[in-house]
């Protein structure tokens, strides 16, 4: 996520072919309960299981703008969580592939709809690739550059479509 001002946020990648539907999850939940401030994060171990989490303790404040990403790297066996470009939290975990088919992206809440945003997200985006510290300053510094991230194109979609159409008389 490149930018966020929140007190709650959810974001999940559902999937099919394991026992559990959560490919990935990156939320502020925190265990310690509301205000929602932290960053829990994690995916499916190789077995299937809910196993490559982290839940930090609190990180966020109230009305404060954050650029906060995470990565889960399959290859080194880290799960790592930035805030504003730095580390603030690292877990080790059994290397190998995520299982299961990705099926559905939810920004901003979960299929459960108890984990929706409270606040503003900016410039969100997930990468099939681990990005390293460097890819996540750059990426905070300079936005997500044009021609990397395509915006969604409007033209010939039905709403844009009958916009015309309404606007014509």
């Amino acid at each position: 996520m490149h930018g966020i001002n929140v007190h709650k946020i959810g974001n999940y990648i559902s999937c099919s072919g394991t026992g559990n539907a959560r490919f990935f999850y990156f939320s502020s939940w925190n265990s310690a309960g509301v205000p929602h401030n932290a960053i829990h994060l994690g995916t499916l171990d190789g077995a299937g299981a809910w196993g490559r989490g982290i839940a930090t303790g609190k990180l966020f404040d109230k009305n404060k703008w954050y650029f906060v990403a995470g990565v889960i790297n399959n290859e080194d066996g880290m799960t790592r969580a930035y805030v504003d470009g730095k580390l603030a939290h690292e877990q080790k975990f059994t290397t190998g592939d995520t299982p299961g088919t990705p099926t559905a992206i939810w920004i901003g809440g979960t299929p459960e709809a108890y984990q929706w945003v409270t606040g503003t997200m900016d410039e969100v985006a997930f990468y099939n690739a681990a990005l390293t510290e460097d890819d996540i300053n750059f990426i905070m510094k300079n936005g997500l550059m044009k021609g990397v991230i395509k915006a969604v194109d409007s033209h010939g979609k039905v709403a844009t479509t009958w916009g015309g159409i309404k606007n014509a008389d």
